[in-house]
């Protein structure tokens, strides 16, 4: 299963599918690229949400990336 971790500005309405993303490449074998994939955005990530998954390296992790996205934010209002 394939993770993608976003971090927009806005919540996550585009596509969920890796053949939607990726452009069509000889390279890549056009039934693995329909595959689903499993979002996690960022920006509706709850602390209740991240709470949830058991492994703390994970919680952690997703803490860090959210903080920083929620830092980033807040600065670039300010500048």
């Amino acid at each position: 299963m394939l993770w993608v971790i976003y971090n927009g500005l806005r919540p996550w309405t585009n596509f969920r599918t890796l053949s939607d993303l990726l452009q069509k490449h000889p390279d890549f074998d056009s039934d693995n690229l329909k595959l689903p994939f499993c979002l996690i955005d960022l920006q509706l990530l709850t602390d209740k949400d991240i709470a949830c998954s058991s492994d703390p390296r994970v919680q952690v992790l997703l803490t860090l990336l959210r903080e920083r996205d929620l830092t980033r934010r807040k600065t670039s209002k300010v500048g």
